[in-house]
């Protein structure tokens, strides 16, 4: 009986010993792995709106029951003028996708970047790629897109055969973008 209580006390030590230490590791490494993200959400939103040289963040809990989908707004502003905004959405595919979205001041797609996604290596990681999101820029937003396998026509985006529930994963995260930026305008020419 004493050799157990021995080696049960000798292994909560060595556990103990190990959690203390992750614990330091995580306190010492937190900061700067927020640091990363702030820096990474920054790069999402120039890449999907290369214009803006400067991003103001809406206060947009007023639309969450709408579309919880979206998680933050950015004004993207470059000398003065609005050049249009970012949306970080949240889609699921398989897993669940995080995405940027940028609709320019004309009212067109400016880019599609998935920032994060768990989808299939090879198969739904290629909805993913620029090679599918490029389908989207230049688009007018006047109406949302529907996904089909076929040739697509104007509001249409074509799925990646195989891969059609990451597809219409990105498909959603860019549709429930341009219904916010719909509410936007509405608002912003309400309000004028």
């Amino acid at each position: 009986m004493g050799d157990i209580v021995k080696t049960g006390l000798r292994l909560f030590m060595i556990t103990a010993v190990a959690a203390f230490a992750l614990g330091l590791t995580n306190a010492a490494t937190a900061s700067r792995i927020e640091e990363q993200a702030i820096i990474a959400r920054i790069e999402a939103k120039s890449q999907v709106l290369p214009q803006a040289l400067d991003f103001q963040k809406l206060d947009i809990k007023e639309y969450n029951d709408l579309h919880p989908m979206v998680l933050e707004v950015h004004e993207g502003i470059a000398n003065g003028q609005s050049e249009g905004y970012t949306f970080r959405v949240l889609s699921r595919g398989f897993a669940q996708m995080e995405l940027y979205v940028g609709i320019d001041a004309s009212g067109r797609i400016s880019g599609v970047n998935v920032v994060y996604q768990r989808e299939t290596p090879g198969l739904g990681t290629r909805a993913t790629a620029t090679a599918y999101t490029g389908q989207f820029e230049g688009k007018q937003t006047q109406s949302i897109f529907d996904l089909v396998k076929a040739k697509p026509a104007v509001n249409e985006i074509q799925a990646i055969s195989g891969a059609t529930i990451s597809s219409a994963a990105v498909v959603n995260a860019v549709n429930a973008a341009i219904e916010f930026y719909a509410l936007l305008i509405k608002e912003g020419e309400h309000n004028r």
